[in-house]
């Protein structure tokens, strides 16, 4: 089925079905499927070295789901050491914490950094490490500094946000 720019398969026939749920709109009018170039930089802007990485979408709606997997090439310290993705496949609607998260396999599992994934507005996305029960969060990022370099260890992200595009 091939329709204009801006149609979509109409489901308001089906009416509102669940408890507590409005019916803004019932059109699908929008899936869109590829790969993408996320980057990474560091807190200056400055981007970090990957020797590989795959990074793909899916657009359903006005949610985008990402998959990433970069493997780090750079050595040393990074300025500021924060680590951020940018070129998003699309812009996030909202600056917030999106669905998902990610893994950096570090060469023992004692070293292994979980987290969430972060988006904002400006396109980018921050990975806020988990915390334990008891320890406070202090609002932590995962740094470059924080995993090991020329390392051929992965970091795996998979997360979804909502966008107006």
């Amino acid at each position: 089925i091939a329709m204009a720019d801006g149609q979509g398969i109409d489901f308001s026939a089906t009416g509102t079905d669940g408890s507590n749920t409005s019916s803004e709109s019932e059109l699908f009018n929008d899936y869109e499927k590829g790969s993408c170039t996320i980057l990474m930089q560091d807190a200056t802007g400055l981007n970090i070295s990957v020797t590989s990485g795959s990074h793909n979408y899916t657009k359903i709606g006005n949610r985008v789901f990402v998959e990433d997997q970069f493997t780090f090439a750079e050595s040393g310290s990074k300025n500021g050491g924060l680590m951020q993705l940018y070129q998003l496949p699309f812009t996030p609607a909202a600056s917030q914490p999106a669905a998902g998260n990610y893994w950096y396999d570090a060469s023992s599992d004692a070293s292994d950094i979980t987290g969430l994934v972060y988006v904002n507005t400006s396109g980018q996305g921050f990975l806020k490490q988990s915390t334990t029960q008891g320890q406070q969060s202090n609002y932590k990022y995962l740094t470059f500094n924080e995993i090991e370099k020329n390392n051929s260890r992965p970091l795996f992200i998979s997360f979804n946000y909502i966008t107006n595009s």
